[in-house]
């Protein structure tokens, strides 16, 4: 039995219609006009009268006024306070500065003063030391005074009549306040001062 090209298409369209409306009426979703939800099926009424939609959000009843934000005004230092006492400032401590000095007891001349600076100083009769010496029985690189971390030490450099602190002959010694430090007929007197320390000063008084 032929069908005829007239009847197959007399025969599909119905289908292709009862299709279509089960689509739009039971699959095809549609949105609320006043929430804008999706509804299924399409003749079901949205439920958005009676209540709160989670995903849209009420506008509020009132109208909020915002005031308008105060200009802001200079600060001046006459109108700070302080935060505690009378004054407010920074106090600054400066630490005590411990410095050496060698007063020198040479035979026919007057007594003079070294002040140590740096690391090292030499003590001999030749011009290419520190502390150069006339005294006859000084080598000419006799002894070297070395600070080393917060201490001086004095080293014999293999002099001839040798080196002494406070009667003793050394080789190497840790020399402290007012030692005597003897080298051939001159004497050496190690001193150490320190600076006070600087009392506390309100710098940023205000």
């Amino acid at each position: 039995m032929e069908i005829g090209t007239e009847n197959l298409v007399y025969f599909i369209f119905p289908i292709v219609v009862i299709i279509l409306g089960i689509y739009f009426l039971i699959i095809h979703k549609r949105k609320c006009p006043s929430c804008g939800r999706p509804v299924r099926p399409v003749w079901r009424e949205c439920s958005c009268d009676s209540e709160p939609s989670i995903f849209f959000s009420q506008e509020p009843e009132g109208k909020i006024e915002v005031g308008t934000p105060a200009e802001p005004q200079p600060l001046s230092y006459d109108d700070a306070q302080p935060l505690s006492g009378e004054s407010m400032g920074t106090e600054v401590m400066l630490p005590s500065i411990t410095s050496a000095r060698l007063l020198i007891e040479e035979q026919g001349m007057s007594e003079r003063s070294y002040e140590i600076r740096g690391t090292a100083v030499s003590i001999g009769s030749g011009d290419d030391n520190d502390i150069v010496l006339t005294d006859k029985a000084v080598s000419g690189h006799h002894a070297k005074i070395r600070m080393e971390g917060k201490k001086h030490f004095i080293y014999d450099l293999a002099s001839t009549n040798g080196t002494r602190v406070n009667g003793r002959k050394i080789a190497k010694r840790w020399i402290k306040e007012g030692d005597s430090i003897e080298v051939g007929h001159t004497r050496l007197t190690f001193k150490l001062s320190e600076t006070p320390e600087a009392k506390p000063s309100n710098l940023l008084k205000m």
